[in-house]
């Protein structure tokens, strides 16, 4: 849509349809719907407030005096109320975005053609770093919203049963507040610490298998260290390994 276009109902239904999918005619009678409720609400009111969006308010205008630009004669003109809309600052500042960086540059009529080149020298160096500060701030936005979504909450600790109270006003609340997950809740610390150390068991045996396969490794490499020696010297017959590659060296 070009921003030069004015945005009449029609308009405003037709875009509503392609955003939300709903179709054009439901869209135009909720802009209607929605126009109109305002009108009706500003009739005994006020002002209408729109969270989010802005604010309707009446303005009375005095009676003053003009001229009439076709007879040149000065006529009075009645007081009326009008309408003034005022918009939330998200609302302006989603409007005003593009304008951001931005910065004026007061002109004087005697300024020199070098007056005017260092003023605007020194506006585009304040644009470029104000455009720099945002371009920082939006990235720091971007780290520290990462981190609050790798955080996590720490988990809720249940009281055990012991730390209840005895008196039955003290008691916690019913069994519809309590998480729906019973397994979370242990029954109490004799199973609790079963549980740790059924859970443990299987760790030592891990690491008995370990060091059993570590030790058998141990000797077997001391025993093939031996024999080496032993057939260096002649002292036992050397095995032929010819087959898997293996040749012990013979003693001169």
């Amino acid at each position: 849509m070009d921003n030069r276009t004015k945005l009449n109902l029609s308009l405003l239904a037709e875009s509503h349809s392609k955003r939300t999918g709903a179709a054009r005619s439901e869209c135009e009678d909720f802009a209607r719907t929605f126009f109109d409720t305002i009108t009706k609400a500003l009739q005994d009111e006020e002002l209408v407030k729109i969270k989010g969006f802005g604010t309707f308010k009446k303005v009375q205008i005095s009676a003053r005096e003009s001229v009439d630009v076709n007879t040149g004669n000065r006529i009075l003109i009645d007081a009326y109320t009008k309408i003034q809309f005022v918009p939330e600052q998200s609302v302006k500042d989603i409007i005003n975005a593009p304008f951001s960086s931005f910065s004026s540059v007061q002109i004087e009529d005697n300024d020199s053609e070098d007056a005017l080149k260092e003023k605007f020298s020194v506006m585009q160096e304040s644009d470029e770093e104000k455009a720099e500060n945002e371009e920082e701030k939006k990235i720091q936005a971007d780290i520290i919203e990462a981190g609050n979504r790798e955080e996590k909450p720490a988990a809720t600790v249940q009281p055990a049963a012991t730390d209840q109270p005895d008196d039955a006003t003290d008691q916690q609340p019913a069994a519809t507040d309590q998480p729906d997950d019973a397994t979370d809740q242990p029954a109490n610390p004799e199973d609790t610490q079963d549980n740790v150390a059924a859970a443990k068991t299987p760790s030592k045996k891990k690491c008995k298998a370990g060091w059993t396969v570590l030790i058998v490794l141990l000797v077997l490499l001391l025993a093939a260290a031996v024999y080496y020696v032993l057939t260096l010297y002649n002292l036992v017959e050397p095995l032929d390994l010819s087959f898997i590659g293996i040749d012990f060296p013979k003693s001169e």
